[in-house]
């Protein structure tokens, strides 16, 4: 409850920040936006970071739009071109990655960019929360062992 109403107050804060801010012409360009949140331990997704960080900040290959009920339930391509191509009795899915997506270092995303994504959150090293939801992906079990 604590971390939802912390939650809640960054929204509203950031809201309000954006609201001060005025017209395009009187937003400052670059500097540093520091958040306060109590019992968050990271800001990485691999590690379970907070979902409103996480939405902000990391793209994904499907998502839900920011709609109204009930079309925010809707899962809807992001990344992906479209949605994927289910194959093998639905045990295979494949995605089309859409091009132009590029990390913020310039580097385009690709599909290898998910398999990394996804073989750092099964590491045992990285000791993800998130590692129980791709562990049955086919070649999973050679990265958590």
């Amino acid at each position: 409850m604590r971390r939802a109403l912390t939650l809640a107050g960054l929204v509203v804060g950031a809201a309000l920040l954006l609201a001060a801010a005025g017209s395009p012409g009187g937003v400052k360009e670059g500097g540093t936006f520091r958040v306060g949140i109590v019992g968050l331990s990271s800001i990485d997704p691999v590690l379970g970071g907070v979902i409103a960080i996480d939405r902000a900040t990391c793209a994904s290959l499907v998502t839900f739009p920011d709609e109204p009920l009930p079309e925010g339930l809707r899962v809807v391509p992001e990344i992906a071109l479209g949605y994927p191509k289910v194959t093998n009795a639905g045990k295979t899915y494949t995605f089309t990655i859409r091009k132009g997506f590029r990390f913020s270092t310039g580097a385009p995303v690709t599909a290898r960019s998910f398999a990394h994504t996804i073989n750092r959150q099964l590491n045992p090293e990285m000791k993800s929360s998130l590692e129980l939801d791709f562990e049955s992906i086919l070649g999973a079990q050679k990265v958590i062992r």
